[in-house]
């Protein structure tokens, strides 16, 4: 269970991470096209932090100057490429997580059991201890109203001293 709710964890981080990144690129998409019309501002290079940091996003930046014509005719198509790769990319590591968690999974699932049973068998014990608990004080009730004779308290303290071995006769 708890594998479950981690792998369900990372399976949401990793969807918020890819909306990020998505969104993230079209801004700068956005900012570098606008600023191109414009020639004031540079372009802020942007990378899922699931593909390497910057010198990724330098990469794909010069890849996407180098498909662009010097009129800027291919602007639409080079994003769209830019942002299939990137999600790409991120499904191809959202996959590669969830084998691996898959793999890690399957390993510590015996050992997750054998703590549950541990668990439960603990559990069981408090609940014998406590009734165990409850009988004594209850015992230590009725008991405490009784009057035994001496000679039968004398057994009770010591039953094996009244107790006598015949052999075969």
């Amino acid at each position: 269970d708890h594998i479950d709710g981690m792998l369900e964890a990372l399976r949401g981080r990793l969807r918020d991470l890819e909306g990020d990144a998505t969104r993230r690129l079209i801004s700068w998409e956005d900012d570098r096209y606008g600023a191109s019309a414009s020639s004031s501002a540079t372009p802020h290079p942007v990378a899922s932090p699931m593909e390497g940091g910057e010198d990724t996003a330098r990469e794909e930046k010069k890849e996407r100057d180098v498909d662009d014509d010097a009129d800027g005719n291919d602007a639409p198509a080079s994003t769209f490429r830019s942002l299939t790769s990137v999600l790409d990319s991120l499904d191809a590591e959202l996959a590669s997580m969830e084998r691996w968690l898959g793999g890690r999974a399957e390993v510590i699932r015996p050992l997750t059991d054998e703590c549950r049973d541990i668990e439960e068998e603990n559990r069981a014990l408090e609940q014998q201890w406590r009734n165990f608990g409850r009988l004594a004080v209850e015992m230590n009730r009725l008991l405490t109203g009784l009057d035994v004779p001496q000679d039968l308290l004398t057994i009770i303290h010591n039953p094996t001293g009244v107790l006598s071995y015949r052999s075969g006769s």
